[in-house]
């Protein structure tokens, strides 16, 4: 994962897309990382940053962070969550939180069909704030347009999509190749990173 760059995570239940993510947040070594969900129920994975090759991040808690402390952090990595996560969304642009990693876990459930003014703020300023933004999906056909045509990576696991549903939707000439490459892998957690713009 590149600084400042704006990255789509697609796969199905299972694929490993948690873990990628995690991993990436730990190697950016950005000071702060926020994940934004909808809920927080117990044995959420976001909890700890443990990882099936990383065991011992256990011991790395994540904090629930609440949008009035926005812009008092400094440093660690924290959730915030809400049935209203569009209104969360606007309140981490308002803040203008900078250094940090953004985390939209299962953004299938709030960011969909035309992006918001926060969601675009937070892209298109992410140089300038110095943020990476990751955005969780189950499927290719639920990525925004939008979204596809502003990302700089789209990191693709294993998906339940009909490819002939989805190719004229990303901009990637040999997107049927992969698809029927993560098809094939035996490796549920098979995955490949593509350049998007």
């Amino acid at each position: 994962m590149h600084i400042n760059s704006v990255s789509i995570i697609v796969g199905r239940r299972g694929s490993g897309k948690t873990d990628y993510g995690k991993e990436s947040i730990m190697k950016l070594k950005l000071p702060k990382a926020l994940i934004v969900d909808t809920y927080d129920a117990t044995g959420q994975p976001w909890r700890t940053m443990e990882t099936y090759l990383h065991p011992e991040w256990k011991n790395i808690k994540t904090g629930v962070i609440e949008m009035d402390q926005l812009k008092r952090w400094r440093k660690g990595i924290y959730r915030a969550f809400s049935s209203n996560p569009k209104e969360l969304i606007e309140k981490i642009d308002r803040s203008k939180v900078k250094n940090v990693c953004i985390v939209f876990e299962d953004a299938t459930k709030y960011i969909y069909g035309k992006l918001s003014e926060s969601v675009k703020n937070l892209v298109y300023d992410s140089k300038q704030r110095n943020l990476n933004i990751i955005f969780y999906y189950h499927s290719l056909a639920a990525v925004p347009l939008d979204l596809v045509r502003i990302a700089d990576f789209l990191v693709l696991h294993k998906t339940g999509d009909n490819i002939k549903n989805v190719k004229g939707r990303y901009p990637i000439d040999d997107l049927e190749e992969v698809f029927e490459f993560l098809k094939a892998s035996d490796n549920q957690y098979e995955r490949v990173l593509i350049p998007l713009n």
